[in-house]
């Protein structure tokens, strides 16, 4: 890359502050009273000063020598006919480059960092500088001045050479590497992104420092250099690349920004010195005014604010403990201006309870966590600019005039700079209708006049003429309608709100502007235009004439015939605007959107997805925190939700907005809240926000892991999350993949296809048993004489797996004296009489944890009955549990281990061609595909992984802990009210009870508990009876949301017994 930096040698302060800067304008202000100023004579009279500044420092010739490194080597231009090669040094004095004289601009053609001298050398110099002419203002506080900060662009004695790799991201994520020299200030890192991107070169791109973490962001100054802004960053900070038309806004308009109640004049002028000179006195370090106002300041370490009378000065930000005193003993320091830098904060108001949505604060040039940042905050948007904006003056002085003056002076001789189209608005006459006078029509009464004189000749003139010398059809159905779709204005279906946050980010300066579809007319467009800082939205509504389309501003006083004269006419004459369009606010990658060519498309990009992303966090936690507030079951009736919506899907896509707000009017009224802590019916449903981020990235990565090739970390992860939590729960080594055994494990989407896949591989075990020892016997009267087993208690989808795989399911029946486990003795006896009957038993689903009571088989009991069937194998052949039910692993995830893997393999092994590798046959990879029914599968272990290492195991036998609390607790406020009983043993999480008497009774009971919406059962029933079940279900429920429940319940049962027949 080639490189092209300009450095600066020391510059003694005399060369930066002139005498002749400090010369009063009297001349083009004989009233120091007098409201209106020439600020085109302020400016000129500023840009004479600096070239008398350089005149009387010729004699300083060899401080300003522009070098310009080429290839590694530094060229010191000693005159126009030759120039030697020389190796840089950062002690080379100014006598050994001598150069020939140069001008002011050359001088200028780069940013000059500066060095400060001490503070007592800088006052002595500074003093011998100033003039007569200029009324002296002195201090009254000089205990609590010092001199003009270090600019941290300022190039040490020491300091780092070579190259460094920067990353540069557009708003849209998109991120450029590039290699730059350590001494690239941020205006010419600019320039080269300018030359690399084919953006419009128009002196307005800006490098952003942007923290997404704390919410802080800063347009870098010019002369900073950028390696060590990066060395300051935090590991989240970045780099942004983007267009900010306010950065220099002060130079252009300076009395537009500080109100008289903010610039506290010295007392020895009384309010003499006219208001010409601010930009002046704010420039220079001995004559600056302080800034002075209130502020909301954030408290160090805590969440409070407090309304404070700030003071800014050279010396630091003070704040008075007694109301605007000023007095010394009356000032604190709030922050210091020396090593740090001023940040807009972009999310004040949620995440620092901001009183207003207008925060910035001061934070210092290090890698700074949030409680380091002295929070800030005003009444409004120009206030909050105004401080920012001296901040900025006083850290920097006349380095940011420098800053300002240079890209004008530059703009040929720059090497990353494209060529602009420099053409004087009154030299163009496209909007003078009449074409015969060269000048702008301003006056949009005239304007009018014009237009309905010449009949509106200039734009029938404009239209497409086919060979017949009719109007091209072409040019109104298509090129009228869509060429606005390739201006950089033009952002298309983007929402009120994004249109705000885009005129924000490049400035809010007048005349800053887009256009954009509209969101409640569809045929419609908007201008939004920034003007005094506040951003207003006018509406173009096309209207039809003579068969032809045309586009009005003004109620079709004004029409043009497409969008691109529309904006054209408004850049020369303001109309019905409050002002003329002058920035346009672009694509901040300085590219054209490729979804504006095709509005069909959703414009879902990467820079929508960050900022809707967030928002969408925002909502899901919005949610969860407010979740109780909800009614926990909903009230509507069946077929609610085809009334709410239309019949078909939209023809065009609708707004994010659009579908955010259908969310609360559509499907929550119809949500059953599961997380509520007031849900206690069926069994818990797992989430953790570290499930849920996890299934963000699941979702974004988006893999279907069928094998090992179609994504290794999806199925590597998943093996040794398996045997993590197979280690976790105890399991035998067979079942652990890890060891030498022949297990492993599996996740699969939910128990009852777990269940299905063991059955089936059973099923299929049994067979080529059979067939082993019997070829000749068909294989459909095996099956046919198949027969598993499952307790009555058990889960309906044991029941339906056997209805798939086509077998017959016997239920053992359970007895309450038995607490409802299966007994050896009854599952012996009726095995013994299916055998005598000529049936094959298979397959017995042991149940640890019965959905209606929470049994559990008695394993050890039933083990050793199973073993002469299982062909010696000890007790279970395969094991599945739900991680998404009580492990915070949110849903899909049932977890199933087997003992001896080809079971499954040989169940259901398919290999068509296309799903071969290379590893297959290896021995050293697994193919999930063969183990579950399904054959694409979810990146699910992430969610395992998360959890896991966030949670750790003892978070988690924690959380199950707590939940077995609740439930023993709420067993006991049943047990001490006479009017219950407990129908079962209270196992783990969930608490069988009902109300003595009828079964009648309790339904009744169930149906005012739902009905109030309060809390939500579900029933079970046990030998008979029909019995109330209560699961401690969310991750947040506490001992008062029980209790809670349990007064409603008791309050309802207190009315169902008194409606009793007596």
């Amino acid at each position: 890359m080639q490189d092209n930096v300009d450095r600066a040698s020391n510059h003694r302060p005399a060369d930066l502050i002139g005498p002749s800067f400090q010369k009063s304008t009297n001349r083009n202000c004989p009233n120091h009273q007098e409201d209106d100023v020439d600020l085109e004579a302020l400016v000129n009279d500023m840009n004479s000063s600096f070239e008398s500044l350089y005149s009387t420092c010729s004699s300083v010739q060899s401080e300003s020598v522009p070098l310009l490194q080429h290839n590694g080597q530094v060229h010191v231009h000693r005159d126009h006919h030759r120039s030697s090669p020389m190796p840089p040094h950062p002690h080379t004095s100014p006598s050994d480059l001598q150069p020939s004289p140069t001008s002011p601009k050359q001088r200028l053609r780069r940013s000059q960092p500066m060095h400060i001298l001490a503070v007592r050398r800088l006052q002595e110099e500074e003093q011998q500088l100033r003039t007569s002419s200029l009324p002296a203002i002195p201090n009254p506080f000089p205990e609590l001045s010092s001199s003009p900060v270090l600019s941290p662009g300022s190039l040490p004695p020491c300091q780092p050479s070579g190259t460094y790799i920067i990353k540069i991201f557009s708003e849209d994520g998109m991120g450029k590497v590039v290699e730059i020299p350590a001494d690239m200030t941020a205006r010419d890192l600019c320039q080269l992104l300018v030359s690399k991107s084919h953006c419009v070169d128009d002196n307005s791109w800006v490098l952003v420092e942007h923290h997404p973490l704390l919410g802080l962001e800063r347009c870098l100054e010019d002369h900073e250099l950028v390696v060590q802004v990066q060395a300051s960053m935090t590991s989240e900070g970045r780099f942004l690349f983007r267009k900010n038309y306010a950065k220099y806004e002060f130079f252009r308009n300076p009395l537009n920004f500080f109100p008289e109640h903010m610039i506290a004049w010295c007392q020895e002028t009384n309010g003499a010195i006219p208001p010409s000179q601010l930009l002046q006195n704010l420039l220079n370090s001995s004559s600056c005014p302080e800034i002075q106002g209130f502020l909301y300041v954030k408290e160090m370490g805590r969440k409070s604010w407090k309304k404070l009378y700030v003071f800014l000065r050279r010396s630091g930000l003070y704040f008075s403990t007694k109301g605007t005193s000023k007095e010394p003993r009356h000032l604190q320091l709030l922050a210091d201006l020396e090593d740090s830098n001023v940040f807009t904060v972009t999310t004040g108001k949620k995440l620092h309870s901001a009183p207003t949505d207008y925060e910035f604060c001061i934070k210092p040039n290090k890698r700074t966590e949030l409680k380091e940042l002295r929070m800030l905050c005003t009444e409004d948007e120009q206030s909050r600019t105004s401080w920012m904006t001296a901040f900025r003056l006083f850290k920097y002085g006349i380095v940011l005039y420098q800053n300002y003056k240079i890209p004008q002076q530059r703009k040929t001789l720059s090497h990353f700079s494209t060529p602009v189209r420099s053409v004087s608005e009154n030299s163009l006459v496209a909007m003078d209708f009449s074409g015969r006078i060269g000048r702008v029509i301003d006056n949009p009464l005239e304007a009018q006049s014009a237009a309905m004189e010449e009949g509106n000749a200039w734009r029938k003139r404009s239209q497409r003429m086919n060979i017949l010398g009719s109007p091209s059809p072409l040019h109104h159905c298509l090129l009228s309608s869509v060429i606005h779709r390739t201006q950089l204005w033009f952002h298309g279906r983007i929402t009120r709100e994004e249109s705000h946050r885009m005129i924000h980010q490049q400035g809010q300066v007048d005349g800053l502007f887009l256009l954009r579809d509209s969101q409640s007319n569809p045929k419609a467009f908007v201008l939004t235009l920034c003007h005094h800082q506040k951003i207003k939205h006018f509406q173009i509504l096309p209207c039809e004439e003579d068969g032809q389309i045309f586009f009005s501003l003004d109620d079709g006083s004004t029409k043009f015939t497409d969008l691109i004269q529309l904006v054209e006419f408004y850049q020369l004459n303001r109309g019905v605007l409050p002002c003329k369009l002058k920035h346009p606010c672009t694509l901040t990658e300085g590219e054209e959107d490729p979804t504006t060519l095709c509005p069909t498309i959703c414009k879902m990009d990467a820079t929508e997805f960050r900022r809707r992303g967030k928002e969408m966090v925002d909502l899901i936690a919005d949610y969860l925190e407010n979740i109780e507030q909800r009614p926990v079951y909903p009230d509507v009736e069946p077929g609610y939700l085809r009334s709410l919506i239309p019949e078909e899907a939209p023809e065009e896509p609708d707004t994010y907005e659009d579908v955010v707000k259908d969310i609360e009017r559509v499907i929550m009224p119809g949500v059953t809240h599961w997380h509520s802590p007031y849900f206690y019916a069926y069994f818990p449903t797992a989430n953790s926000f570290p499930a849920m981020l996890a299934d963000m990235l699941s979702g974004a990565i988006g893999c279907i892991g069928f094998s090992w090739a179609a994504s290794p970390a999806c199925t590597e992860l998943e093996t040794v999350m398996m045997d993590w939590l197979g280690k976790m729960l105890k399991l035998p080594e067979d079942f652990i993949a890890g060891t030498h055994g022949q297990g492993g494990g599996v996740i699969q989407g939910t128990a009852s296809e777990a269940t299905l896949v063991a059955l089936l591989a059973a099923r299929s075990r049994a067979v080529r048993m059979i067939l082993a020892s019997d070829p000749q016997r068909p294989e459909t009267d095996i099956t046919s004489k198949l027969v598993a087993y499952s307790s009555d208690q058990a889960h309906c989808s044991v029941e339906r797996a056997g209805m798939i795989a086509g077998v017959r399911m016997k239920k053992i029946p359970t007895e309450q004296s038995d607490k409802y486990a299966v007994q050896g003795e009854t599952l012996r006896r009726m095995i013994q009489e299916d055998k005598a009957a000529g049936l094959i038993p298979f397959y017995f689903c042991a149940t640890l944890g019965t959905t209606p009571s929470c049994a559990f088989d008695h394993i050890t009991e039933l083990g050793p009955i199973c073993k002469p069937l299982l062909n010696g194998i000890e007790f279970a052949d395969s094991f599945n549990f739900n991680p998404h039910k009580w492990l915070l692993v949110n849903f899909d995830c049932s977890t199933m281990w087997v003992r001896k893997r080809s079971d499954l393999i040989g169940a259901f092994k398919m290999d068509p061609l296309y799903l071969k590798h290379d590893h297959q046959e290896s021995g050293l990879v697994t193919d999930y595909r063969h183990w579950q029914i399904p054959l694409g599968r979810r990146f699910r272990s992430l969610k395992m992984w998360f959890v896991f290492r966030m949670y750790g195991l003892k978070g988690l036998q924690d959380y199950i802990r707590k939940h077995v609390e609740l439930a023993k607790e709420f067993e006991s406020l049943v047990r001490a009210d006479h009017r219950f009983e407990i129908s079962a043993d209270v196992v783990l999480g969930l608490v069988c009870f009902r109300l003595k008497g009828s079964n009648e009774v309790n339904e009744t009971l169930l149906k005012r508990i739902n009905n109030s919406r309060k809390i939500h059962l579900v029933p079970c029933q046990l030998s008979g009876q029909f019995v109330l079940r209560f699961a401690i279900c969310a991750r947040t429920t506490e001992s008062r949301h029980v209790r809670e429940a349990w007064r409603l319940i008791t309050q309802l049962a207190k009315e169902v017994m008194q409606e009793l027949p007596h």
